[in-house]
């Protein structure tokens, strides 16, 4: 039954020179799913201080608290 787990996550936001709605969605099943990991920053400021956001980064996750953090999560995982 856990295959059947879904998330859905919807952004809506509006262009800023027309001022139309724009929204995406995307459903995201438990294969996709990454445990004890974040995604990576994808927003940074530029040197005039506005701020920047690189979507090729967007959907890149890595993994919480270094290496050895993940050793010692990946022993508790096979132990359980």
């Amino acid at each position: 039954a856990s295959g059947l787990v879904q998330v859905m996550v919807i952004l809506e936001g509006q262009e800023q020179l027309t001022g139309a709605g724009v929204q995406a969605r995307h459903s995201y099943s438990v294969q996709d799913m990454v445990w004890d990991h974040e995604f990576a920053s994808c927003v940074s400021t530029d040197e005039a201080g506005k701020c920047c956001i690189d979507f090729s980064k967007f959907h890149i996750v890595q993994p919480l608290g270094g290496p050895a953090a993940n050793a010692s999560r990946a022993l508790s995982y096979s132990h359980a």
